[in-house]
C-alpha cells in the first residue's frame, strides 16, 4: 500500500480479530485508492503438496444487522462480480509462505476485476471474508483433502470514513 489513500495495517496474530467488529472496524480514508492485506499459509511437514488460492468477498452491514453481498462493476464498469480470487501456487510440505493480496484497487492493471473503493459506502461497516482454498491440481479445479478446513476462512471489518479533503 503506497501513496495517499492507502493505509498500512498488519495483523500478525489471528487472536486479535476479536478486537475487530462491525462496531470497531478498520477505518479507511474516503479517498482510498487500494487496500492490500497479507496472508500466511502453513503446511505441516507430513502433508501432501497442494495448490492454493485466496477468495475475497465483501458484505455490507445493513441497519437491521443483516448482510448484503457487494457486487462490483470493477473500475471500467464492464464487469459484475461478487468475489475476487487469485491463485498463489504450490504449497509444499513444511512451507509457510506469506503473500500479499489487493482486493480493492481503483487504478491497477487488474482493477476491472477488483473491488472499487466506491463499493464501500461511506460510514457503513463492511465485512471482508477471506477464504483459502486447497487444490490437487494447478488449474484449481479439484479440491484437495483438508484435515482442518475450519482455519481456512477469516473475516475482518472495514469502513470508509470522511477524512481529510473528501467532500
Amino acid at each position: 500500500m503506497n501513496g495517499a489513500g492507502s493505509p498500512g495495517y498488519r495483523v500478525v496474530d489471528r487472536d486479535v480479530f476479536h478486537l475487530n467488529s462491525s462496531e470497531t472496524p478498520l477505518l479507511l480514508p474516503c479517498d482510498l485508492n487500494e487496500f492490500e492485506f497479507g496472508i500466511k499459509a502453513v503446511s505441516a511437514a507430513g502433508s501432501d503438496p497442494v495448490y492454493w488460492n485466496v477468495t475475497v468477498k465483501l458484505f455490507e452491514l445493513k441497519p437491521n444487522n443483516s448482510e448484503h453481498q457487494i457486487v462490483s462493476p470493477g473500475c471500467l464498469g464492464s464487469s459484475s462480480f461478487s468475489s475476487a480470487s487469485a491463485g498463489v501456487g504450490l504449497l509444499n510440505p513444511g512451507d509457510s509462505p506469506e503473500e500479499a493480496f489487493t482486493p480493492i484497487d481503483s487504478g491497477g492493471p487488474f482493477c476491472a476485476f477488483q473491488f472499487q473503493p466506491a463499493d464501500l459506502k461511506m460510514h457503513t461497516p463492511v465485512r471482508m471474508q477471506v477464504e483459502m482454498g486447497l487444490f490437487s491440481d494447478a488449474a484449481l479445479t479439484t479440491p484437495a483433502p483438508d484435515v482442518d478446513p475450519g482455519n481456512n476462512v477469516f473475516s475482518f471489518w472495514l469502513m470508509r470514513t470522511n477524512s481529510g479533503g473528501c467532500p
